[in-house]
């Protein structure tokens, strides 16, 4: 069946004669492309060899998905064998945040001497309402992927490296870290699904070597 979108674009009079020229237009490209013995050529050939054998892994994956279908009671077991992995974590975090670069390298030369975070915080940092509390932000929400990778490699109680974000140049330190509630399975079934399939699919590979 031809996409909405196509289907719409010729589906008047005028358009169903531009249907019928485009295709024609095709063929006589098709037929003048063999005339000239493209189909003799060794990029034709070879690509060609390569495309069908694309087309069979497809079509084979189909065949298997069709013959062992993943159910939603499968979805619901791996999701509930994997909850921590779809679960959200919940960061307790301080921040310094300075606007140059320099003074974000001085910053982190005085915490690499030893001086607590909370007093290079209240001496240096831009963010004045969390300065007052020595940097603690507690959990916002992170919306700044950068943000949220580096504190993903951090230990807790680590500081960061300086990172540059919208705010400035940034340096975090993980205060805390504890597992959320999980995403709702219906935001994350079509992923466990693929996921599913793919393994079957796998599976089927490997008994096909043995």
């Amino acid at each position: 069946a031809l996409p909405s979108q196509i289907k719409n674009r010729y589906n008047t009079g005028e358009g169903k004669e531009r249907f019928l020229r485009d295709l024609i237009a095709h063929k006589t490209l098709v037929i003048a492309a063999k005339q000239a013995g493209v189909e003799r050529d060794p990029r034709y050939v070879r690509e060609l060899e390569q495309y069908k054998e694309s087309l069979a892994i497809i079509l084979y994956r189909d065949k298997v998905q069709r013959e062992v279908p993943v159910n939603e009671d499968q979805i619901r077991q791996y999701f509930e064998a994997h909850v921590r992995e779809f679960s959200r974590i919940e960061y307790d975090l301080s921040h310094i945040v300075v606007g140059t670069l320099a003074t974000a390298k001085k910053a982190r030369a005085s915490l690499m001497q030893g001086i607590p975070f909370a007093v290079v915080a209240k001496r240096l940092s831009m963010d004045r309402a969390s300065a007052k509390k020595g940097g603690k932000m507690g959990s916002p929400p992170l919306t700044d992927p950068v943000v949220a990778h580096a504190l993903g490699a951090l230990a807790v109680g680590q500081v960061s490296d300086i990172i540059k974000t919208s705010s400035g140049y940034e340096i975090l330190r993980k205060d805390s870290e504890k597992q959320g509630l999980p995403v709702p399975l219906e935001t994350v079934a079509q992923n466990i699904r693929v996921r599913l399939e793919n393994q079957e699919f796998n599976k089927k590979i490997q008994e096909a070597h043995l």
